[in-house]
């Protein structure tokens, strides 16, 4: 493209005007020109240059129906006697050119309307494993145990790598951080699970305690009730009326003062059972939320390790690929480079972190 046609690509000369859109075919060597320029251009839809060129050629086109239909425009108030002529020829130009125009940029917008296309379906997916993370730590205990473990299979299966483009590393880290936060959902789902199961045993094994210590009582009473009253009947047997009315008084006497003291001695074990079951359960309790909470402090450390080491990691990557593009090297063959450097694709050469 010449020097002298950056912004237009015809000139008309005012002294031909009035020829060029009154005469039939007057403006075809000027839409020729115009079409020999648009078939001239080769678009280059891969590189940001290329992509570029081709919205520059657009705008030069549109630049040009803007410039010829001004020319059209100006005669049409100058010449009143040939409006329609003028204006019939201006319909022409800005649609011909219009669509010249879109058939230029054809390439860039079907090219935008792919990326737009691209990086939606990247965030999506990003978002959504950050999501299952985040509401499976919110809801561990609502969320069914075996789902919460089926989520994070899914999301141990997700692939890393040059799939996710650009996106790879923001992806590694969401996937990261959501296996952190559904490893640490289940195990406080587990560890709750457990701890209730542990509540009903105890509290079982305390009923079952006490029930078996009163049934124990209650048969001794019974065994050495029923010897007594054996003993006293014989020696009885051996008394005078009167005495034996009198010893089975104090007999009776000794039986109900018996039987109180062995009801009470069987109620004192039975609460002492309870009481003793009470503080081993809230014993067991104690020390298990005592666990889970040491075990989800260091979860919570080893998390905030990985994430400072992945911070300083994207730093140390982040300033060698200033590095390279201060070497004259592209934004993305600098971003290239460094990931494969730091995944020790390339030989002999590393990141010192």
């Amino acid at each position: 493209m010449s020097e002298t046609t950056k912004t237009e690509l015809a000139i008309i000369e005012p002294n031909n005007a009035l020829s060029v859109f009154t005469k039939k075919s007057g403006m075809d060597p000027y839409m020729a020109k115009i079409k020999a320029e648009i078939d001239a251009f080769e678009a280059d839809i891969s590189t940001p240059k290329g992509r570029k060129e081709i919205a520059s050629m657009a705008y030069i086109v549109s630049r040009s129906k803007t410039y010829l239909d001004g020319v059209g425009k100006k005669l049409s108030t100058e010449y009143k006697q040939i409006p329609l002529t003028i204006d019939a020829s201006r319909k022409i130009i800005c649609e011909t050119l219009d669509k010249w125009r879109d058939n230029v940029r054809k390439p860039l917008s079907d090219w935008e309307t792919a990326e737009e296309n691209r990086t939606t379906i990247h965030r999506d997916c990003i978002a959504s494993m950050a999501n299952g993370g985040t509401s499976s730590l919110a809801g561990w205990m609502t969320i069914p145990l075996q789902a919460m473990k089926d989520q994070l299979d899914e999301i141990k299966a997700t692939e890393m790598g040059d799939c996710w483009q650009e996106f790879a590393a923001e992806a590694a880290t969401v996937k990261d951080a959501a296996i952190t936060k559904l490893e640490a959902a289940i195990y406080q789902r587990e560890a709750y699970d457990a701890q209730q199961a542990e509540n009903e045993r105890l509290r079982l094994e305390a009923e079952e305690r006490a029930e078996r210590d009163l049934k124990e009582a209650v048969e001794k009473f019974r065994q050495e009730r029923e010897a007594t009253i054996a003993r006293d009947a014989a020696e009885k047997a051996k008394r005078e009326t009167e005495e034996a009315e009198q010893e089975k008084r104090a007999l009776a006497d000794k039986e109900r003062q018996e039987a109180q003291e062995a009801q009470a001695a069987a109620e004192q074990r039975a609460k002492e059972a309870e009481a003793k079951a009470k503080r081993e359960k809230q014993e067991a309790i104690k020390a298990e939320r005592q666990r889970v909470e040491d075990e989800r402090l260091a979860i919570e450390r080893q998390a905030k390790v990985r994430e400072a080491n992945r911070a300083h990691k994207n730093k140390i990557n982040k300033q060698a690929k200033q590095g390279l593009v201060a070497g004259g090297l592209s934004d993305d063959a600098a971003t290239l480079a460094i990931t494969l450097i730091s995944k020790g694709d390339v030989a002999h050469v590393s990141v010192r972190y």
